[in-house]
């Protein structure tokens, strides 16, 4: 609209509006008479900025010669620098997350395991070793899936989360954890009751509870990401200095794209740029939030399925040898000897 263009056949031709001729800076230079009203609506679009590009370019003005030796010097880095920065704080928000739940995925079949297979039946009856076995691997899962529901949203989880507490607890059990203000402690408090009521030693209840201490310490990490997320003018910081530096890139790159028609080249690298710049920061923009793309619904689901076999499982039942909890003093290891006497749940010296 301003300047000249080339057409197809390689005329130059004029601008499509005539202007003025003002002294000053912009000495012998066009400025269009329809500049004041379309002002504040061109500035913020690129084609304008574009066409600004050609008619500072053509006249070898101060803002070219500086915006070319801007991009040729180490500040073009600085945005990737800046962005790559922001996007390696965020990936370790989401790496915390991660192995927030890598914990919980591997102490809940530890616990379960350890509870399945230090349970002492002597005198216990198939079924209420069924029982107390199911309660401790129900406990478990109830745990992970009241940490998932505390750290979702509430529009997209908690029907569902009702309707699977419902579903696989006791009534009383469910509507407990429910009502509770802080859910994932209430399933807490009913896994530690679960294992309590195992009979087995206090020293092995204290190696399972081990595993109960390690789910808090993973809930309270994950509390705190998600309520001290990162601060709204970091990210507004990063996203404003891409903005103008994108809005001026035109500008220093049209004399570089000179050798093509009417320095086109420029458009599909500027769109570039910006792809790859503004994809990092769009990426960075949803790691910092990890419990909305993490699959916690899976994990939860997963931890079910495992705990619920393991505890399926009982010592002996694939053929495998199993002594008995009575065995001669004289056959046991040196170091083994003054902890028999101590454990009576384990050895019984004869």
């Amino acid at each position: 609209m301003a300047g000249t263009y080339t057409d197809f056949s390689g005329v130059v031709h004029d601008g499509l509006l005539s202007g003025v001729v003002l002294d000053g800076l912009l000495k012998n230079t066009v400025v269009p008479i329809l500049s004041l009203p379309l002002a504040p609506f061109s500035l913020l679009s690129t084609s304008l900025g574009l066409l600004l590009g050609s008619f500072f370019c053509d006249k070898r003005l101060f803002m070219s010669q500086c915006l070319n030796e801007l991009m040729n010097s180490e500040d073009i880095d600085q945005s990737f620098y800046i962005s790559v920065f922001r996007t390696n704080t965020a990936y370790q928000r989401w790496d915390e997350a991660r192995k927030n739940w890598g914990m919980n995925i591997n102490h809940t079949r530890d616990l379960v395991r350890m509870g399945a297979a230090w349970y002492d039946d002597e005198g216990v009856s198939p079924e209420r070793r069924k029982e107390d076995l199911n309660a401790l691997a129900l406990a478990t899962w109830a745990f992970v899936r009241a940490m998932k529901r505390h750290l979702s949203p509430v529009s997209e989880d908690e029907e569902d989360f009702k309707k699977e507490i419902t579903e696989k607890l006791p009534k009383g059990q469910a509507e407990a954890i429910i009502n509770a203000a802080h859910r994932p402690n209430r399933a807490l408090f009913d896994l530690s009751c679960a294992i309590e009521n195992l009979p087995m030693h206090w020293l092995r209840k204290n190696e399972i509870n081990k595993a109960v201490t390690i789910f808090e310490d993973n809930l309270g990490s994950s509390e705190r990401l998600l309520s001290s997320p990162v601060p709204l003018f970091y990210s507004r910081h990063t996203a404003r200095f891409m903005f103008f530096f994108m809005s001026f890139l035109p500008f220093a790159l049209y004399e570089p794209f000179g050798d093509t028609w009417n320095h086109i080249g420029l458009i599909p690298a500027t769109a570039m740029y910006a792809l790859f710049l503004f994809g990092i920061e769009e990426l960075a923009n949803q790691l910092e939030e990890p419990f909305t793309i993490l699959p916690m619904q899976g994990f939860c689901d997963k931890i079910y399925n495992w705990c619920m076999e393991i505890v399926s499982w009982q010592a002996g039942d694939n053929g495998m040898r199993v002594y008995p909890k009575e065995v001669k003093y004289e056959t046991l290891p040196k170091e083994m000897e003054s902890a028999s006497s101590h454990d009576p749940w384990i050895l019984t010296k004869k």
